[in-house]
């Protein structure tokens, strides 16, 4: 009996880590939207992970809008995001799940975008890097 209450107390405290996670990389993606619809992109720079050559800052950190690679890379996520919102009228998270992978914990949100009967799935990957959620990838 103390075992399993034990187990229940420890699982709904991985539940509640879990739905703030989610609430969290939720609030984080919203944002990231609004200033990609935008015009000053560098404010998204800090929502991008850094995936350049420096391998000590690969992974662990958010680009740099001042560096030119980096710049373009959080251009191209701005863009492409800016493309979803071109392209469909509506969007709507259908999932969240957490995965663990070398680079740390990945936070999945996946995203149905939806114009008439034409719908696009897309997930939308992020990890904790300098105590915030970033974008690591776009699926």
């Amino acid at each position: 009996m103390t075992t399993l209450l034990l187990f229940a107390l420890l699982h709904g405290q991985d539940d509640t880590e879990l739905k703030e996670k989610e609430e969290t990389v939720r609030k984080r993606l919203a944002e990231l939207f609004e200033i990609c619809k935008g015009e000053d992109l560098s404010k998204a720079a800090g929502y991008v992970v850094y995936r350049g050559v420096d391998k000590d800052r690969k992974w662990k950190d958010p680009c740099d809008y001042k560096n030119e690679d980096e710049k373009k890379a959080v251009d191209r996520i701005c863009e492409r995001i800016k493309g979803y919102f071109k392209d469909y009228e509506s969007h709507e998270i259908v999932k969240f799940h957490a995965e663990k992978e070398s680079e740390g914990e990945w936070c999945i949100l996946e995203v149905t975008f939806k114009k008439a009967e034409k719908t696009k799935k897309v997930a939308f990957c992020f990890l904790k890097v300098k105590d915030a959620y970033a974008i690591g990838d776009i699926d």
